[in-house]
């Protein structure tokens, strides 16, 4: 099938219209008497079709171009120059802060609002508020708020650490020593084929009881009260502790330690124990 363009009927149909006319713009004014032009005679479908043709040569110069500035464009085209447009027209998306300057962005306390802090944590008890300014006189990064904060996020990882056996999340977390002491109760756990299934539900308090500072290392008690759902079951699937339909109240009291002078910030569990 013959495929005819827009382009191609659109030219067809002026040229129609310029040959109508070409005669005027060929033989010159000399010639245009004999068509009764020069003399007033003017046939009005002439004059149209001659108006028409003129206006339609300029027509065509505009639709079609030039040759030259097609070839000129074209040959200008350099994929180099195409990327840097791409490049230029791409939106970065915004940096990521590092945790230097989220550090840096958060608003610095002064005395009187750490004092006022260590107040409220102390809660009356004049021992463990003259502990907390000692601490924090040693090491003034020292924030009590955000320190029970990271404690109970530690609390509700040890926990779940322990129940499904990851110790490699333990061992970030506990001192040597006691990771040990975690380790060989996984290991007894395995050997009697036990399966510990314990969900938390939440912690419900959570308080600093003691606070000392020996040289460098600095170490807190905090009691945490929590609720828990735990079941234990032997190999064949039987109960052999805990309840998995009722939720039961357990209260931690756990130290936390760290070098004051260290560049690491983060504290280490070093001692567990419980109460009723």
């Amino acid at each position: 099938m013959l495929a005819i363009s827009f382009k191609t009927a659109y030219i067809f149909i002026v040229m129609m219209y310029i040959l109508r006319g070409l005669p005027f713009l060929v033989l010159g004014i000399g010639q245009m008497e004999s068509y009764g032009i020069m003399d007033g005679n003017i046939d009005p479908i002439t004059l149209i079709f001659l108006i028409i043709a003129i206006i339609l040569i300029f027509k065509i110069r505009s639709v079609l171009g030039k040759h030259d500035d097609y070839d000129r464009s074209s040959s200008n085209f350099d994929p180099k120059n195409f990327s840097k447009e791409r490049e230029d027209n791409v939106i970065p998306l915004p940096e990521k802060k590092n945790a230097n300057n989220n550090q840096a962005n958060k608003p610095v306390l002064n005395d009187g609002d750490i004092g006022k802090m260590i107040s409220k944590t102390a809660d009356g008890n004049k021992e463990l508020e003259k502990n907390l300014k000692v601490l924090h006189a040693a090491d003034p990064r020292f924030n009590p708020d955000n320190f029970i904060s990271g404690a109970k996020t530690a609390y509700e990882m040890i926990v779940t650490a322990f129940a499904e056996d990851d110790r490699k999340t333990l061992s970030n977390l506990l001192a040597e020593d006691v990771f040990k002491g975690f380790e060989g109760a996984l290991d007894d756990r395995a050997d009697r084929g036990h399966v510990v299934n314990s969900t938390m539900v939440g912690i419900s308090r959570s308080e600093i009881m003691n606070v000392e500072l020996d040289g460098k290392t600095a170490e807190i008690t905090v009691k945490f009260v929590s609720e828990m759902i735990s079941a234990t079951h032997d190999g064949d699937g039987e109960l052999i502790d805990g309840d998995p339909s009722v939720v039961q109240d357990v209260t931690d009291v756990w130290t936390f330690s760290r070098q004051v002078d260290s560049e690491n910030l983060n504290w280490k569990l070093v001692a567990t124990g419980a109460t009723s």
